[in-house]
């Protein structure tokens, strides 16, 4: 009886590793493509920030978010994963300019 208990056990433990590999997976997955996404926000404003703040002309980066803002929009997104901060500022970035993200990307529609 106890072979056999101690064979479920080993059955569920493995099932239970890989849901939780499969978890993991998709977590890491999920967040690869928040940070593509947003590193994708950067670029569009990195993009039409070609005065770097030298203009108060309310397109691109400001003046204290110019220099990340271009060095962070020029990181793959392995780069970019491979730091916990880079990932933290390039998200907090991306949502303070998402909006000029979107009007330039609205602009180059039409």
């Amino acid at each position: 009886m106890s072979d056999c208990s101690s064979r479920y056990s080993q059955d569920e433990n493995r099932k239970s590793r890989a849901a939780g590999q499969s978890h993991s997976d998709d977590l890491d997955r999920r967040r690869r493509k928040l940070v593509g996404n947003a590193l994708r926000v950067l670029r569009l404003v990195a993009g039409a920030d070609l005065d770097q703040a030298k203009q108060l002309n309310g397109v691109g980066f400001s003046k204290g978010d110019t220099m990340i803002g271009h060095r962070l929009s020029e990181l793959t997104v392995d780069q970019a994963m491979a730091d916990e901060a880079s990932v933290r500022k390039i998200i907090t970035l991306a949502l303070r300019y998402i909006r000029q993200a979107f009007e330039i990307q609205l602009r180059g529609l039409f």
